[in-house]
């Protein structure tokens, strides 16, 4: 399985036309989560039991959906470009901060009336 996902990687990175595309950093991440992958899909070991069922990755887990909309507008868009790039650990707190606010005020009430009207 590794080293398909690394020949994946490969492709994904080397065969690209842009440029920039090539990153160090970006070529790293994308191992470590093939790695990850593996580890859980072939052999689970107990660290990673322990690593991805702690508390605050529940949490994460659940929020992923909001987070992921939230973290557009302040990590990536024109907000982000408007503060230091030493604004940003603030600005992934703010993108948390309304993902939970989204999350608990609206998704979570929005499923419970749907069940509710499912049920008829």
């Amino acid at each position: 399985m590794v080293p398909v996902s690394l020949a994946v990687i490969a492709l994904i990175e080397f065969g690209s036309d842009d440029v920039r595309a090539i990153d160090g950093l970006r070529s790293v991440s994308l191992i470590a989560v093939a790695a990850i992958i593996n580890a859980a899909v072939e052999r689970r070991p107990r660290l990673l039991d322990v690593v991805l069922e702690t508390g605050a990755l529940q949490r994460t887990g659940r929020l992923s959906y909001s987070l992921y909309l939230w973290q557009q507008p302040f990590c990536w868009g024109p907000l982000a470009l408007a503060f230091a790039p030493s604004a940003w650990p603030a600005l992934v707190a703010a993108s948390f901060a309304c993902a939970a606010a989204s999350y608990y005020l609206i998704e979570q009430p929005a499923l419970a009336w749907r069940d509710r009207a499912r049920q008829g």
